[in-house]
């Protein structure tokens, strides 16, 4: 493969890497760089992704940033056994 077309793959990857960002629920998994919280993202995200994109996106904004860089970890530090009903009704509304 010459140069001029590794570039030309580089542009088409990039083209369709900022399309997929742009779609809501993977918009979010793409901010993160480990796999573990990637999927973590990913699953939550899908699992909330019903209704106006607007609401979606700003609940998802929230969730993410109070769980901080690492969704991932959030999840495995959390005591689930010590947490009221309506410390998880914040976390999810």
């Amino acid at each position: 493969m010459n140069l001029k077309q590794r570039f030309l793959v580089i542009t088409q990857i990039k083209r369709i890497k900022d399309m997929l960002e742009k779609l809501y629920p993977l918009q979010f998994v793409y901010k993160y760089r480990r796999k573990a919280d990637m999927e973590i993202v990913a699953l939550l995200a899908s699992a909330l992704a019903c209704g106006r994109v607007g609401q979606i996106e700003k609940s998802l904004t929230d969730l993410f940033g109070r769980m901080g860089n690492s969704p991932f970890e959030y999840i495995q530090k959390f005591n689930f056994f010590r947490c009221s009903p309506s410390t998880l009704s914040t976390l999810i509304r």
